[in-house]
C-alpha cells in the first residue's frame, strides 16, 4: 500500500462535522421572524429540509459517478423541489462531456421526453431567444422536423412561420 502524504489526507470526521454544521445552519431559517410560527408550519419546514437533504445525499453520494451513471428520481410523491409539476417524472443522471452514453427505451411508452443540460442552461435559453429552434415532432403516422419557433413570444413572424411549416 502506498504511503499518503499527511497533508493530503482527508479527515472524514471533520467533513461530516462541517456538513452537520451547515445542516444546522439551514435549519435556523425556521427561526427567522418572517418564518411561519405555527407548529404545523415549523414541522413542514423541517420535513421539507430533511427531504431535500435526502435527495442531495442520493444525488451527490450514490449517483454522482459519470463513469458508472445511474438515473435516479429527483422528486417523488414526498420529495418536492419547489414548483415541480405533479404530472412530470423528474429524473437525473450525472454525465461527462467527453464520454459517450446510450439511453434506450421503447418509443410510445411516454407521452413526452425532454433531456436537458444544467451546465449549459443559461446559454441554451439565450440561444433560444436569438436563434431558430429545431424541434422534432412524433405523430402516429411518422415524424417531422419543425424549424423556426423561437422563445421570444413577441416574434409574431417566427410563430407564423413555425405554424405554417408544422401545419403544411
Amino acid at each position: 500500500m502506498a504511503e499518503q502524504n499527511p497533508a493530503q489526507e482527508v479527515v472524514l470526521s471533520q467533513v461530516w462535522r462541517d456538513f452537520c454544521g451547515q445542516l444546522a445552519e439551514a435549519g435556523s431559517l425556521l427561526d427567522r421572524p418572517s418564518s411561519p410560527r405555527t407548529p404545523i408550519d415549523q414541522a413542514e419546514g423541517l420535513r421539507y429540509l430533511s427531504r431535500m437533504v435526502r435527495t442531495a445525499l442520493n444525488m451527490l453520494v450514490d449517483s454522482s459517478d459519470p463513469d458508472f451513471p445511474r438515473i435516479f428520481l429527483l422528486t417523488d410523491d414526498t420529495i418536492k423541489i419547489g414548483a415541480d409539476n405533479p404530472d412530470n417524472l423528474y429524473q437525473q443522471i450525472v454525465v461527462r462531456g467527453d464520454r459517450e452514453y446510450r439511453i434506450w427505451g421503447k418509443r410510445g411508452t411516454v407521452p413526452y421526453l425532454s433531456i436537458g443540460s444544467k451546465a449549459n442552461r443559461y446559454a441554451i435559453e439565450r440561444v433560444k431567444q436569438i436563434a431558430p429552434i429545431w424541434k422534432r415532432e412524433f405523430f402516429e403516422g411518422g415524424d417531422v422536423w419543425i424549424e423556426g419557433a423561437t422563445a421570444d413570444p413577441d416574434d409574431q413572424r417566427a410563430r407564423e412561420d413555425a405554424e405554417r411549416i408544422a401545419c403544411a
